[in-house]
């Protein structure tokens, strides 16, 4: 049966989780668009990780007049890997999906996303599986681009995902991106499989090298947009912070670096990364602003800083 005729009493309880920090500006958008999902049998969570400015209040305001909506405040700034496994021990539903702070879910994402892992789990014996899906990037300048989801055609599986994840190389058949803001799935499989809370960036790609390596598939529905990401900068983007998020990756997977002979090419791949990360934002960030703003003596001193990480 297709979700569209399904009965309103035969539709799970989906959770919906917004990781949140510093948003006061997004996050009701955030929140709107989900409330606007085709979906009744719905519960939203922000997990809001101490923000300092007035995002806790903007949300405060939408759980007055919404009884569907919670928020959680973390004890203290522990990071989105954090939040997001805190969500899933939260969730009172069936599936979780999360969001990040300052994107917006189209509208019948959940239905979509729903349809489409229930299909493809029973197609596989009720395998582990991780739903992803399309999105629409605007990247600050008006401009937008289609980005594919992972696993569109058909699921992609085995740990060539975890060693191109890791080393690069040969693509796996299905790729596409595989971000945590169109993450969908039940919460038993996220339960068994979770975020590293030690990551200040790229839990994503460590969650998605466990679940490789672990059997997972992945998958995302065909030709269909479930966000639409609006692209920010912070000074968790630094490249330093980069870097450092990928020598933990490397890091804790060594062993299985190490299984598969890959020890030398990881190395060497990480410093491409590092060269790369660093010749990058130099020419989009630290050029640009050195040579077209005013006060280019405290344009240079910050950008300097957040190369250094700061």
């Amino acid at each position: 049966m297709g979700t569209n005729n399904l009965a309103q009493n035969e539709r799970p309880l989906i959770t919906v989780a917004i990781t949140c920090f510093n948003a006061e500006e997004t996050i009701g958008r955030a929140i709107e668009s989900v409330i606007g999902q085709n979906w009744a049998e719905l519960e939203i969570i922000v997990i809001d990780d101490c923000s300092t400015d007035q995002s806790r209040a903007v949300v405060a305001q939408y759980c007055e007049q919404n009884s569907l909506i919670g928020i959680y405040q973390n004890p203290v700034n522990s990071g989105v890997a954090y939040s997001r496994q805190r969500a899933i021990d939260l969730a009172s539903g069936e599936f979780l999906a999360f969001l990040d702070d300052d994107d917006e879910a189209l509208p019948d994402r959940l239905q979509i996303q729903y349809g489409k892992l229930v299909q493809a789990k029973a197609e596989m014996s009720n395998i582990p599986t991780l739903c992803f899906g399309d999105r629409i990037v605007e990247n600050g300048r008006c401009e937008t681009r289609h980005v594919a989801g992972i696993g569109r055609s058909a699921p992609a599986r085995g740990i060539n995902i975890a060693t191109f994840l890791l080393v690069g190389g040969k693509r796996p058949a299905n790729w596409g991106a595989a971000g945590a803001g169109t993450l969908f799935a039940s919460v038993s499989d996220l339960k068994s499989i979770g975020f590293d809370p030690q990551f200040s960036r790229a839990a994503e790609v460590d969650l998605l090298v466990r679940a490789a390596i672990g059997g997972y598939a992945f998958v995302s529905p065909e030709h269909f947009p479930v966000i639409f990401q609006h692209v920010t900068h912070g000074p968790e983007k630094s490249p330093f912070r980069r870097c450092k998020s990928r020598y933990q990756l490397l890091q804790k997977h060594r062993t299985f670096l190490a299984q598969q002979g890959l020890r030398y090419r990881a190395a060497m791949r990480f410093f491409i990364y590092v060269i790369t990360s660093y010749v990058r934002y130099s020419f989009s960030h630290l050029l640009p602003r050195l040579f077209h703003e005013n006060g280019r003596r405290g344009a240079c001193r910050q950008s300097f800083g957040k190369l250094l990480g700061r």
